[in-house]
């Protein structure tokens, strides 16, 4: 495990231009792919002379392999059990949600190990608020309706939904996320203007409770 851990470790660092490789720890890049803790990013960033953010995916990489076969032990009755906003794997925040199947099914997906688990409508994963009057979603009046976004007045977090049939694989997972991406300039709006006005806003999404 060590040494396949280094030589991936020593691969990606490769692939990203890191220069100072002898300096890359395969353990300790894992270990901060899978905690995320701010501070250990930044140091690692001044020992491998690169930003915080190269090393945050160094880590996230490393760490990969290690969060997959992790997130394939994850019983479907803990899926569904779990109730929490954090990933029950890795404890990452989802990064989109799955409204899945004829029925509907409310599914977190975490962008970090793939993992997938059951949250109810009308619930925020960030600040777990439940009250239907704080919670909103954004939906495009020009078509895509199965693509909207959940807002949160409460925590102002937010989530991309996107309907589909059955789980998305991993595999495909970070590109779903990154074709939603052009909704993010839709909520920068959003959050400044719903701080200033009193709902007269013009806009091609309206925010529906």
């Amino acid at each position: 495990m060590p040494a396949d851990a280094r030589e991936l470790a020593l691969r990606l660092a490769d692939h990203l231009g890191i220069v100072a490789r002898e300096w890359v720890d395969p353990l300790e890049l894992i270990r901060i792919g899978v905690e995320r803790d701010r501070s250990d990013l930044d140091l690692a960033a001044s020992t491998l002379v690169v930003s915080t953010d190269t090393v945050a995916l160094l880590g996230q990489l490393s760490a990969l392999p290690l969060l997959l076969n992790a997130a394939r032990a994850l019983s479907p009755e803990a899926s569904r059990t779990w109730q929490r906003g954090y990933c029950p794997v890795c404890g990452a925040w989802p990064s989109m949600v799955e409204m899945r199947g004829i029925q509907r099914e409310r599914r977190m997906r975490c962008g970090c190990c793939g993992s997938d688990w059951l949250l109810p409508v009308l619930h925020c994963a960030f600040c777990d608020e439940t009250d239907h009057k704080k919670l909103g979603v954004l939906l495009n009046e020009e078509g895509e309706q199965h693509i909207r976004v959940e807002t949160c007045a409460t925590c102002r977090g937010y989530l991309k939904t996107l309907t589909t049939l059955g789980r998305l694989p991993f595999t495909t997972l970070a590109v779903k996320v990154e074709a939603l991406n052009p909704w993010s300039m839709v909520l920068v709006r959003y959050c400044s203007i719903a701080r200033t006005c009193s709902g007269g806003a013009s806009w091609p999404f309206h925010m529906y409770k």
